[in-house]
């Protein structure tokens, strides 16, 4: 299971344009210096047979919907999805507890 926070899903809220489901794909890709990278996009087409779903917002009208598949899974079971505004940077923030090592810019990781 894959937690987002309520400032996460605050911004998640705010890049919606449309009544009905938005589905945001959570996944885990290879590249970066430590091997892995994060990919988080809202995409159009909605989890498949093999995917595993938890909805993060449902006001009755519009609803967030977290894809993800198997294989990104085992890498981000347990993780906290946040979002961070400061006056240096701004985005969201991967706790992941699967997290061997990061490289030194922040962007990617080793599990």
């Amino acid at each position: 299971m894959i937690i987002v926070t309520s400032a996460a899903v605050e911004k998640l809220v705010s890049f919606v344009e449309h009544d009905g489901p938005t589905y945001v794909r959570m996944a885990v890709t290879g590249g970066g210096c430590a091997g892995f990278r994060y990919r988080l996009d809202i995409v159009d087409d909605g989890p498949n047979e093999f995917d595993e779903t938890t909805i993060v917002y449902d006001d009755g009208t519009t609803s967030i919907v977290m894809i993800c598949d198997q294989l990104s899974m085992q890498y981000l079971d347990g993780m906290t999805i946040d979002h961070s505004s400061s006056l240096m940077s701004e985005g969201f923030v991967f706790r992941n507890p699967h997290v061997k090592a990061t490289c030194g810019c922040g962007q990617s990781f080793d599990a």
